[in-house]
């Protein structure tokens, strides 16, 4: 993909580049998110990284509304790249953490927030160049086998899916989502550990509920993690 200074986004998106940093988008979005129309998309490609941050009206309580985190995984995953999910933010290639969401809620009633701020970043090109096995826990999506993609040109894919895909939500429940992000998620007794704010949480992976929550067999007995409560704790994942 030929890479571009500027991004061709569809026409519902108003696109400001922020400045370098991988907070810059989102730090832009907050200041201003009183004041600008959902749909504005700051982003970065600095770095050979792709950050950026969307500022969205809720559809609902906080709870009803993170589930377009899954959809903005679902949206990001390259279609050419063995890529997996990582619940509740994470995308993953052989192991190593390749892209990452986060969910703001903007406004003093946490439970039910007047906006909502979508952050994305991903490693297009790891830092100093494209070497493989720097760190075993991040990859890039130039070292699975993407080196023709560009931050840009991500950032033009994920826009278009992500409406696609939005669209889909809407109109037919969370189902297609829910099973777009099976189909790359964990197999059924994978150990997984979720830290919230109160607490750590284990088991084996058995199923994502039909909200976005977290089904986990632990002991001989099921529990289920609601979605909204481990995007409330913060991002799981962290790049350089």
């Amino acid at each position: 993909m030929q890479d571009r200074q500027e991004p061709s986004l569809p026409s519902i998106y108003r696109p400001i580049r922020a400045a370098s940093g991988a907070r810059a988008p989102a730090v832009t979005l907050l200041r201003q998110a009183g004041a600008i129309p959902e749909g504005t998309l700051c982003w970065s490609d600095a770095g050979g990284r792709l950050s950026l941050a969307l500022l969205l009206d809720p559809d609902g309580d906080w709870e009803q509304s993170a589930p377009v985190a899954l959809v903005a995984i679902v949206a990001l995953a390259p279609p050419t790249v063995a890529v997996s999910n990582s619940w509740p933010d994470r995308l993953e290639a052989n192991g190593g953490l390749v892209a990452g969401v986060a969910l703001d809620g903007v406004g003093q009633d946490a439970a039910a927030p007047s906006r909502l701020i979508l952050r994305l970043e991903a490693v297009v090109v790891p830092p100093g160049g494209p070497e493989p096995g720097h760190r075993p826990d991040l990859t890039s999506l130039a070292e699975e086998g993407c080196e023709e993609i560009t931050p840009v040109g991500l950032l033009e894919c994920f826009a278009r899916h992500f409406l696609s895909w939005l669209h889909r939500w809407q109109e037919d429940g969370f189902a297609p989502v829910r099973a777009s992000w099976r189909a790359r998620g964990p197999r059924i007794g994978t150990p997984v550990r979720v830290e919230l704010r109160e607490a750590k949480v284990a088991g084996g992976f058995r199923d994502l509920g039909p909200g976005g929550e977290l089904v986990l067999e632990a002991e001989g007995s099921e529990r289920r993690i609601p979605l909204g409560e481990a995007l409330a704790s913060g991002p799981s994942w962290s790049l350089p």
